[in-house]
């Protein structure tokens, strides 16, 4: 089936591409391994107008529309064309969906669910590149990376994704990636506030994105009547060493 479109608005915060509020760190990393200039930020890839009318085009169409985002200005503008589409021709259940939101603010998490916009979390970034991250944001942005804690405190179904083949596939792996927060190179735990619960973190691969296409009531969670879509494991999850996942 077409569920729906994916569009861009900005790109990695590894190469530069985020748009973030705020500039890069400078740092040897930044300036000179990635080639970044002094206080640099990165582009959005449309203009609010043009990307207005982008998702205005899908959103009469009824598709879903998910949108590549990672720094708070390239979800702002997001956000505001998802609001003008709405203002236009209101679809309330909507579930468009925004992708990655590496720096996504705790008011721009509350502003998606009130505009019935959903979240997903490449919480890989911590794993893989949790080690880099300081030299890129700084230690304060750090501490607020990936939010996923928080957008489930506000009540998002929200999921995780691999974003093959940036990272490799692995779904439990991410479960371990929202449970435990660690830079695998460090064993640094990053953001601890915005931890999730085992039950919770297996969740956002089941139930939740199921709820985000539409299909929760076919699957996503054991239930009379939906598909028996079953992944058999040698260990119980929810009691085992989370670093066992």
């Amino acid at each position: 089936r077409l569920k729906g479109v994916k569009l861009y608005m900005d790109g990695s915060p590894f190469n530069g591409g985020a748009a973030f509020a705020d500039p890069y760190e400078n740092t040897p990393l930044t300036n000179d391994r990635m080639g970044l200039k002094k206080d640099h930020i990165g582009e959005v890839n449309y203009s609010g107008k043009a990307f207005a009318e982008l998702v205005k085009k899908y959103h009469e169409k009824d598709y879903q529309i998910a949108i590549h985002v990672q720094g708070e200005t390239a979800i702002d503008i997001a956000l505001d064309a998802i609001k003008e589409a709405q203002k236009m021709n209101p679809r309330p259940d909507n579930r468009h969906r925004l992708e990655h939101n590496a720096l996504i603010t705790n008011e721009q998490i509350k502003r998606a669910k009130q505009l019935g916009v959903t979240l997903s979390f490449f919480v890989d970034h911590i794993t893989y590149y949790g080690d880099k991250l300081e030299q890129i944001i700084g230690a304060e942005r750090l501490n607020r990376y990936m939010p996923l804690g928080s957008a489930i405190r506000e009540g998002h179904f929200a999921s995780v994704h691999t974003d093959n083949p940036v990272t490799p596939l692995g779904s439990l792996r991410a479960v371990k990636a929202a449970v435990l927060r660690q830079a695998h190179k460090t064993g640094e735990t990053i953001g601890r506030q915005e931890k999730l619960s085992i039950y919770d973190a297996l969740k956002t691969i089941t139930i939740n994105p199921a709820w985000q296409f539409f299909e929760e009531d076919q699957i996503g969670s054991i239930e009379i009547g939906k598909s028996a879509d079953f992944v058999i494991l040698a260990q119980n999850p929810l009691i085992i060493d989370p670093q066992k996942l």
